[in-house]
């Protein structure tokens, strides 16, 4: 599973937008857009801790399994 396929599953069952993910993680909304659509596929650690709290998850989550 790729970053993106996990904050999409995530997002949909928190019934969250990108939008909103962008606002809680303080993000720009495109950086959210280019991970769920496989446009980007390797943030920084920094992004990724960043999107892994605003969804309450472990950042270990985004790991290819």
């Amino acid at each position: 599973m790729t970053i993106g396929q996990v904050i999409e599953e995530k997002l949909k069952e928190r019934g969250m937008t990108a939008n909103q993910l962008a606002v809680k993680s303080n993000l720009y909304p495109r950086t959210i857009y280019q991970l769920v659509n496989r446009e980007a596929t390797n943030p920084t650690l920094h992004t990724a801790f960043k999107i892994a709290d605003a969804l309450g998850i472990d950042v270990n989550e985004f790991r290819d399994k």
